[in-house]
């Protein structure tokens, strides 16, 4: 999916459009998609569409490692050595186990 696409470098703003307060994504891609590619290409599309931009809202970041969100590399020790690791929905998961080139894969999570 990754080698057919035509916004390899693009940011998330070039993804897609705002229609009113709802994001449209627009996934270009070089060719049609071959038969064999079209239920990953649905897979992205529905797992993607379930996480779209929020107009009202900034982008943040934080670590949920800790209850007071703020990274350590003390936190991560004991998260990684806890066995710890939380995964907030599958999603997360099955990208990583999609055939895709690790960039593609990097880029979809």
């Amino acid at each position: 999916m990754y080698t057919n696409s035509i916004l390899k470098e693009a940011t998330l703003k070039e993804m897609g459009v705002w229609n009113g307060d709802q994001w449209i994504w627009k996934l270009l891609q070089r060719r049609e998609w071959f038969e064999w590619e079209k239920p990953m290409v649905t897979t992205l599309l529905h797992n993607i569409q379930r996480n779209n931009p929020c107009k009202e809202r900034e982008d943040e970041w934080f670590w949920k490692g800790e209850d007071n969100q703020v990274y350590s590399v003390k936190s991560t020790y004991k998260t990684l050595q806890n066995g710890d690791i939380r995964q907030e929905n599958a999603v997360f998961g099955l990208f990583w186990k999609v055939k895709a080139l690790p960039t593609a894969q990097f880029f979809a999570w």
